[in-house]
């Protein structure tokens, strides 16, 4: 899904299970795009991308959201009708936690750039008597790899179904008589007995 990139300031949640989240405030932004490089020596001449791989980008947000915004949104995820009891602080929580729990990737908007297939991977907060009407959130987010597979029938050669058909050399097969049979029945029986007591 493609989207139109478009400059903000703060962090948005795009698509997730609860629709578009907007936040009061994003105090610090975090973000981790790195690699994985082989350890191994590389023999000169291959293709040198085979042996770079992409981690999942990283991002980080600490955010806020307070009781008394400044200004309120047509469509504040915070805003809680049913329950007047519950502060915007506390249903912004409650939002982030369902989010998480939905098991659901999104997309989120920054000032940089529109990060897809995103999930929250950990969400933290510490209250104090100065946080008391607002939340003060670390919210840890990590990329899901998606990927496409293809599978294609290759057609087999007449030489390999040929080969495949020829009967297989298993070599010179000496037959056992009843004596052998005989005695290496006792001689397993013996085992057993001998391993039991």
């Amino acid at each position: 899904m493609a989207r139109k990139e478009k400059k903000i300031s703060g962090t948005i949640l795009l698509g997730t299970v609860l629709g578009d989240v907007y936040f009061d405030a994003t105090l610090i932004e975090r973000t981790s795009d790195s690699s994985e490089i082989t350890k191994n020596p590389v023999e000169n001449g291959v293709k040198i991308s085979d042996h770079i791989f992409r981690n999942p980008k990283k991002f980080t947000a600490t955010v806020g959201v307070t009781d008394s915004p400044l200004r309120m949104l047509r469509s504040d995820a915070f805003a809680n009708p049913l329950f007047a009891d519950v502060s915007r602080s506390a249903s912004a929580w409650e939002v982030l936690q369902k989010i998480k729990n939905a098991g659901q990737t999104f997309s989120i908007q920054n000032e940089l750039e529109l990060l897809d297939n995103m999930a929250i991977k950990s969400l933290s907060t510490t209250k104090s008597s100065e946080t008391d009407k607002v939340l003060i959130a670390d919210v840890e987010f990590e990329e899901l790899l998606i990927v496409s597979t293809e599978t294609e029938r290759v057609p087999v050669s007449d030489d390999v179904k040929n080969k495949a058909s020829e009967p297989v050399n298993t070599g010179r097969q000496q037959q056992k008589t009843e004596k052998d049979q005989t005695d290496d029945q006792r001689s397993l029986a013996k085992k057993i007995l001998d391993a039991l007591f």
